[in-house]
């Protein structure tokens, strides 16, 4: 009988990467990551603008001052970038200039 001493850090699994099949891997991961960055950067953009439309007497009802909105928005995570702050109806209601019914 032969005695083998056998390292234990060492995995005696067949290898699943072969060389420069790691940097291949990444690419995906990377391209992921920018698209879900340009979406993001758009999202804020987009809830920025749209609080920055609203007259200062909404945002403060909200608690926003208009300085505020950026540092705001930034601290808003990826459920509250989707969201948009004002309703569809409320939209065209502003848009077509007929008042508010309170």
């Amino acid at each position: 009988m032969h005695t083998e001493i056998i390292n234990p850090d060492i995995s005696l699994s067949p290898e699943t990467h072969k060389f420069g099949q790691s940097n291949r891997d990444r690419i995906p991961g990377r391209l992921r990551r920018l698209a879900r960055n340009v979406v993001r950067n758009w999202q804020r953009r987009r809830m920025i603008a749209a609080l920055r439309a609203m007259d200062d007497n909404l945002l403060d009802d909200i608690g926003i001052s208009r300085n505020d909105i950026p540092r705001v928005v930034n601290g808003f995570d990826d459920r509250e970038l989707r969201m948009w702050p004002v309703s569809p109806e409320v939209e065209r209601q502003s848009a077509s200039g007929n008042p508010l019914a309170s």
